[in-house]
């Protein structure tokens, strides 16, 4: 049974995932988690077999077992203690997938960016095809004049030209 404030927060979070998440963002991080308490709910699995083993035991040995409760309680305190880590560890991994993923949107956006009609790779081409033509004699006379048409910077044509083989002469 959920109690009242940790429904609470699972709904805060489930509005903060809508508006802040992709699909694939949320299907990753609820596949993180899964993972994660899957591992936990395997951990509480084996320790309440291993709990109701030793209970057992402690019914059969009787009263004078203490060792027995010793043991169980402390792996109770390693499970309990466990559960922060796990849940640190699953944040972490959802965290850096939103980065990655964030990281690969951006260069993603850039490329096209560049690649579109009039994108620097456009113009980068523009002026090599004006210095293949032959009609400067320098790299630097065929940027200080051919930039300012094609809409770039000098020192983008100029580096544009870099280790662009001189024209042959025809």
């Amino acid at each position: 049974m959920i109690d009242k404030e940790l429904e609470e927060q699972i709904q805060i979070l489930t509005a903060w995932a809508r508006r802040n998440m992709t699909y694939e963002q949320a299907t990753f991080l609820f596949a993180v988690h899964k993972v994660v308490l899957d591992d936990l709910k395997a951990t509480f699995d084996r320790s309440n077999k291993d709990h109701q083993q030793a209970s057992t035991m402690l019914a059969e040995a009787g009263a004078s077992e203490l060792k027995t409760a010793a043991l169980l309680k402390e792996m109770a305190a390693e499970l309990e203690a466990a559960m922060p880590r796990l849940l640190r560890q699953a944040a972490a991994a959802g965290g850096a997938v939103y980065k990655r993923q964030a990281s690969k949107r951006a260069k993603d956006a850039a490329d096209h960016r560049h690649s579109s009609p009039g994108g620097a790779r456009e113009k980068a081409e523009s002026i090599r095809r004006e210095w293949a033509s032959g009609k400067y004699s320098t790299r630097e006379r065929c940027a200080e004049e051919e930039h300012a048409a094609l809409g770039m910077s000098y020192s983008s044509a100029i580096k544009a030209l870099r280790n662009v083989p001189k024209p042959n002469p025809s």
